[in-house]
């Protein structure tokens, strides 16, 4: 069976390939005979048919929750003084979570014949946060594992209380547009067509928009199946279309420069970023490796370049602060204030400790950009709702007052 796979080498450069092998975990040992540490091995799949099981493999994967859970259990474990292997074993058996008990047991199979817990890991890449491996790595090298494990648990619940900060905040606004769409699309489908049917048979003049609205209520209750259709098509092919870097590109471009948005999304990555590179670097994890792990939480393509071109300076020898900096990148990838704490933490030889607090900074930046989206969006999906309700409803209405006015 092909194995496609991710993988470092001892400087920190990203191999990609595939292998033939009957198990992930013959992968996994073959990279490591070969001075590659294996960041990602799956079953390889053509291009298509990975999209169209994207939903299953995704189904597969455990939630921020579970993992927190999963690190949490097994570091009191291991603090505890109980094995691994035993450790997995009982974390198998108590987890709630279907995908995450089904992980700790194929683990527990991998350390029983004698690999490593990083190794174990290793094939489950694609299911677990892109920080776990090189942490569980760097504490097995340390003799910490208890210790980086809770550490892991409480990054991925605080990374779960932002999260869910933003669905919350952006929950409110999400009812207000369904509601929206589901009330015009009512009044489209069955409200409007009978006005039509009315005014066809009374010869009344109607006005323009009132001509748009009954043409477009005509396509969707004559045609609304091949509308869906279209409409799954289109989806389908900017799908496709997205997977192209240059499509992403484009994307995250414009995406950059929306008012607001913008800014909340880089800002988001930003922390994501600086968060991640901070706690890698306090638990011994290089800093090659450590940006290359980070670099994929930033939002954008731009600014994921930005960081790949800055890790590369930095194994040149340049500091991180003046490699992060680009001045022919608007708005810049990286705000002034994150590069000046990240120089302080540099010239202070504390850079995870100032990493830690400017992503804190820019968490804190996130929520209250979040507070003023949600306080301008909810009166105005709500304005617009009315007047979307208000214009079909005056559209199919004033029609009817002419006739009143024409009737002797």
């Amino acid at each position: 069976m092909r194995y496609a796979f991710r993988a470092r080498d001892a400087v920190g450069r990203t191999v990609r390939g595939q292998l033939t092998a009957d198990m992930a975990e013959e992968v996994v040992q073959e990279l490591g005979r070969r001075g590659l540490f294996a960041v990602a091995v799956r079953p390889a799949r053509p291009g298509l048919g990975r999209l169209l099981v994207a939903g299953a493999w995704t189904r597969a994967r455990p939630g921020l929750r579970q993992t927190a859970i999963l690190c949490r259990r097994l570091g009191a474990a291991v603090a505890a003084g109980i094995p691994v292997l035993d450790a997995l074993r009982a974390a198998a058996s108590e987890e709630e979570s279907g995908a995450a008990a089904a992980m700790a047991r194929r683990v527990a199979s991998r350390v029983e014949a004698g690999m490593s817990l990083s190794l174990a890991f290793a094939p489950e890449a694609d299911r677990l946060p892109p920080t776990f491996l090189p942490f569980v790595r760097a504490a097995e090298a340390s003799g910490a594992l208890d210790e980086v494990l809770a550490r892991l648990a409480d990054d991925y619940e605080r990374q779960e209380a932002f999260e869910g900060r933003l669905r919350s905040a952006l929950a409110y606004p999400a009812v207000v547009v369904l509601m929206a769409v589901a009330v015009v699309t009512f009044l489209l489908l069955f409200v409007v067509p009978n006005f039509a049917l009315l005014y066809s048979a009374l010869h009344v003049p109607l006005p323009a928009v009132t001509r748009i609205l009954l043409g477009v209520a005509h396509v969707g209750h004559a045609d609304g199946l091949e509308v869906l259709l279209f409409a799954a098509a289109v989806a389908v092919a900017l799908a496709l279309t997205y997977r192209s870097g240059a499509a992403r590109r484009w994307a995250g471009s414009l995406r950059r420069h929306l008012p607001l948005l913008g800014p909340l999304a880089e800002h988001g990555g930003v922390a994501r970023f600086g968060r991640t590179l901070g706690a890698l670097l306090r638990a011994g994890v290089p800093i090659l490796e450590a940006l290359e792990v980070s670099r994929p939480l930033l939002a954008s393509p731009q600014a994921q370049a930005v960081a790949e071109r800055a890790a590369r300076r930095v194994r040149q020898g340049e500091p991180l602060a003046s490699a992060l900096s680009e001045e022919d990148v608007r708005p810049p990838a990286f705000p002034l204030l994150f590069r000046e704490m990240v120089r302080a933490g540099e010239e202070t030889g504390r850079l995870d400790e100032m990493l830690e607090r400017a992503a804190a900074f820019f968490e804190a930046d996130v929520d209250r950009t979040q507070a003023r989206l949600v306080a301008v969006l909810e009166p105005a999906l709500v304005l617009f709702l009315a007047a979307a309700v208000a214009t079909i409803v005056g559209s199919v209405l004033v029609p009817m007052y002419s006739v009143f006015q024409n009737t002797p």
